[in-house]
């Protein structure tokens, strides 16, 4: 993800093969395609059955950073700082309800977030997961939070299903958007695959208060 207030740079999250855990680092771009990586730091402890990481500065303070990821442990969203190229992990958010998911399946889900940029009370970022535990319960779900500016101090509001259907398996193809132009609206999109093998792709519009 690139950097709002600084077109130089950007951030990654990877899966570490070695360690099997979640890693990031900041990079800069300087003259002509040269790249520089500052160091990497963790994300996670070693986990497995993780879905793919996202990553996201916020787009107005350039120095504060989150990441939103799915594992065996459930589904977490971790907030930091960044000064130069270097990160430092402040605190990792999860609902009652994220925990809940533990157990879950990463390989058979998705997990994506935005932050709002609009939102100028607090800063607040919104998440959208799909995951399964069993053949009974496999369904998208959206959540709001807020942090201080530091990273601390995560709250979360309350999980809403955003699609619920014990006959499709959710796919990796995902993503939420939170609008440029009007305070706390956003778009969900998502494909689903159906028992026979069909593929469903479907978007909602929604709205965060609070």
């Amino acid at each position: 993800d690139y950097c709002g207030t600084d077109n130089t740079k950007f951030a990654i999250v990877y899966e570490n093969a070695t360690g099997q855990k979640l890693v990031a680092k900041i990079g800069t771009i300087g003259a002509g395609d040269a790249i520089t990586y500052g160091t990497a730091v963790d994300v996670t402890a070693a986990i497995s059955n993780n879905t793919q990481p996202v990553i996201k500065f916020h787009p107005k303070k350039s120095n504060l950073i989150g990441v939103f990821w799915g594992d065996e442990n459930g589904v977490f969203f971790k907030c930091g700082t960044v000064s130069g190229t270097d990160i430092t992990w402040n605190e990792t958010g999860q609902s009652a309800a994220m925990a809940a998911e533990a157990g879950c399946n990463g390989g058979q889900g998705a997990t994506f977030f935005d932050w709002d940029p609009l939102h100028t009370t607090t800063n607040r970022a919104v998440l959208s997961y799909q995951w399964t535990i069993s053949e009974g319960d496999k369904t998208s779900k959206i959540i709001a939070c807020t942090c201080g500016d530091d990273g601390t101090s995560i709250t979360f509001g309350s999980e809403v299903d955003i699609h619920t259907a014990s006959n499709q398996a959710p796919s990796t193809q995902f993503t939420l958007t939170m609008s440029p132009t009007t305070e706390g609206k956003g778009l969900v999109s998502y494909k689903l695959n159906d028992s026979g093998g069909g593929k469903n792709p479907a978007m909602k519009i929604f709205t965060v208060s609070g």
